[in-house]
């Protein structure tokens, strides 16, 4: 769930309730098994009485798309995103920190070494 959320705003509002802490070592245990988890933190002063950040846990974003998508709709869609990044930041407040980030130089290295990414 990206944060601000509706829901949790509005299961928060109307009630006696506050935010908890998720953390400690079943949580540490989840996020070394499945990749896939990644240590969050709900921003304070976004929830009722959320006055502090709060540490949780959650599900990096990621974009997949298959091999059969159009070369031309694929860069479409980048170009878009990325050439107005501070519009699309602005669409949900879960987007306001997205930042733009090259392919990591390793990344690039093993794509190139496997053939996935052209050594030009």
């Amino acid at each position: 769930m990206g944060h601000p959320s509706g829901a949790a705003g509005e299961a928060t509002q109307d009630c006696e309730s506050r935010l908890i802490a998720i953390q400690g070592p079943a949580i540490e245990q989840l996020l070394k098994e499945n990749a896939y988890y990644r240590w969050a933190k709900i921003p304070g002063s976004i929830y009722r009485d959320n006055i502090k950040s709060i540490p949780t846990f959650g599900v990096n974003a990621i974009s997949f798309t298959s091999a059969q998508l159009p070369e031309e709709v694929a860069y479409a869609l980048v170009m878009t995103v990325l050439e107005q990044l501070d519009e699309f930041r602005g669409l949900h407040p879960a987007f306001a920190r997205l930042d733009a980030a090259p392919l990591h130089r390793g990344a690039l290295r093993y794509f190139k070494e496997a053939g996935l990414m052209s050594a030009d």
